[in-house]
């Protein structure tokens, strides 16, 4: 039997944005990432799976016949995830997620910051 991490859940987010835009920036925007540490989390996790999963040349990016058959595993991958947290969580608790706001500096200070407290 084989033993090889699992990619983290992260990474597979970042390659499924990455397979819906084909466009690295595009999708860093999305997950909120610079573009460079986005390109670094997509190298990174075709190196742990040992295949390239995007085929890229300066003006498009590519899934390759392995990136297109890790879409589906990773949508399962990222479900059971969240059905592990519905699980313990149970019905009278919503899911914890992350939300990212953006705002002008001055009404961050002023009135964002003393709101959420």
């Amino acid at each position: 039997m084989e033993r090889h991490p699992p990619p983290d859940p992260e990474s597979l987010r970042c390659f499924l944005a990455a397979a819906r835009h084909l466009n690295f920036r595009t999708a860093a925007g999305e997950v909120a990432l610079s573009p460079a540490a986005f390109s670094d989390r997509i190298k990174r996790l075709e190196e742990l799976l040992g295949a390239r999963l995007f085929a890229r040349t300066t003006r498009k990016v590519t899934l390759t016949a392995a990136g297109r058959r890790l879409v589906p595993a990773a949508d399962a991958a990222l479900d059971a995830g969240r059905a592990c947290h519905r699980a313990v969580a149970g019905p009278d608790r919503p899911l914890p997620f992350a939300l990212t706001l953006g705002t002008r500096f001055e009404l961050g200070l002023s009135w964002l910051v003393p709101a959420l407290g």
